[in-house]
């Protein structure tokens, strides 16, 4: 007789998930509710054109799209207008932006649908370059700078976050905020191999002593306690955060959705600080994904911190024709659906076959959109604890191009 062995880790226990009974859970916002979510977030200097702006948006609010993202940041983070929180880096350009993001984000309410924001959690480089304490220092290294954009959020950084996102939502009024780039480490394309690990800045050597009675470990040491001890505290301390941004804005906004793009999936290594075990935040959990091998996996991973609700983006298909190119978004979509979530997609505002080819599939999602949802399942397929994942998995490294053996553990 062969005897096969199942090892079920348990996570870490978590605090319930808010309800979905809520009046104000973050599902039954105006975008919770919305079906065909589009991200399509040209800057203000490349949407002067006010008709063009109107008349592309008006397209794809008949194309079907139900709700739609821009972006009051640039892509480094950095406020597009002035305000009290955040350095704005555009000067007497400042107005101008002002001016078309509250008139882009009222054309787009009078079709009906909801405006998020896009916003890079840690990268804000007009404040790094302002608050030479915000920034990410490497572990060791001599406490080397990160990048020249990405900020800590135990530095004044987080606080200064929390207000700025708490205020555009206000001042412009949004219907919410999409958190993008939602890492603390960065190991994307481009990071030196081994890859290093932040943050050791003054903040979280000041936190990490308090926390813990321990000082800041100088290097990466599988074998040092300490070491140990602070790759876990990474992950408390990084989800705490995400409840507490969350949990301002929306107690500020009771009508606004928090997204957070989770950046714990395939391809992804430990070294970002993303928990695997459950952390209390009132958000819509997010993800992306761009194979069907990936979607259903990641899609479960997020449906399983038991939320209301999660979402998986993807770069819509545009590089054939409208029908050709509704194929493998729809596919998308209706994997997403399968697994109890919700897609989203990405793409060029003015691209024109943008609008036909989400009006080929926007019948199909109005149709199976009412019928997802429900309560997630604690678990997915495979139930693996956040020490499995980081001490067995993430200490031995893969080669560039195979970051993450957990994610491809699962697969197998």
């Amino acid at each position: 007789m062969t005897l096969v062995s199942t090892i079920l880790l348990a996570a870490a226990p978590s605090p319930a998930a808010p309800s979905s009974d809520n009046a104000n859970a973050v599902c039954r916002t105006r975008y919770g509710r919305a079906c065909l979510r589009l991200e399509a977030r040209p800057k203000p200097w490349e949407a002067k054109d006010t008709d063009a702006l109107c008349a592309a948006e008006g397209a794809l609010a008949e194309a079907g799209v139900g709700a739609r993202w821009i972006q009051v940041v640039d892509n480094k983070g950095c406020p597009l207008v002035d305000n009290p929180f955040l350095p704005c880096p555009y000067g007497e350009k400042s107005g101008e932006h002002d001016e078309l993001l509250k008139q882009w984000v009222a054309a787009i309410h009078d079709e009906g649908r909801p405006v998020m924001s896009w916003f890079a959690m840690t990268a804000c480089e007009s404040g790094n370059r302002a608050h030479p304490e915000w920034r990410q220092r490497w572990l060791g290294e001599g406490g080397a700078e990160v990048s020249p954009a990405l900020c800590c959020i135990n530095s004044g950084y987080g606080d200064a976050l929390i207000e700025y996102a708490t205020w555009a939502i206000g001042h412009f009024g949004l219907d919410g905020i999409w958190f993008d780039g939602t890492f603390w480490t960065p190991t994307g394309g481009g990071q030196p191999r081994p890859l290093r690990v932040s943050c050791a800045c003054d903040a979280c050597k000041a936190r990490f002593l308090q926390d813990t009675g321990l000082r800041l470990p100088q290097r990466e040491n599988w074998s040092d306690p300490a070491f140990r001890r602070w790759v876990t505290w990474r992950y408390r301390v990084f989800g705490e955060y995400l409840g507490r941004l969350a949990r301002r804005i929306r107690s500020d906004h009771p009508e606004a959705a928090v997204v957070v793009n989770h950046y714990h999936r395939p391809g992804i290594p430990w070294h970002r600080a993303i928990p695997l075990d459950r952390y209390e935040a009132d958000i819509i959990t997010g993800s992306e994904a761009h194979s069907p091998e990936t979607l259903d996996v990641t899609m479960r991973l997020c449906r399983a911190y038991g939320r209301p609700q999660a979402e998986v983006w993807r770069s819509l298909a545009r590089e054939n024709t409208p029908a050709y190119n509704a194929e493998p978004s729809l596919q998308h979509a209706l994997i997403c659906y399968a697994a109890g979530g919700f897609p989203s997609f990405g793409a060029p505002l003015f691209e024109r076959k943008i609008a036909p080819t989400l009006a080929l599939m926007a019948p199909v999602m109005r149709a199976v959109h009412p019928l997802v949802g429900g309560p997630s399942l604690p678990y997915a397929a495979l139930h693996v604890s956040q020490q499995t994942e980081t001490f067995r998995f993430g200490a031995a490294e893969g080669a560039p191009g195979n970051l993450d053996p957990y994610f491809r553990s699962l697969g197998a």
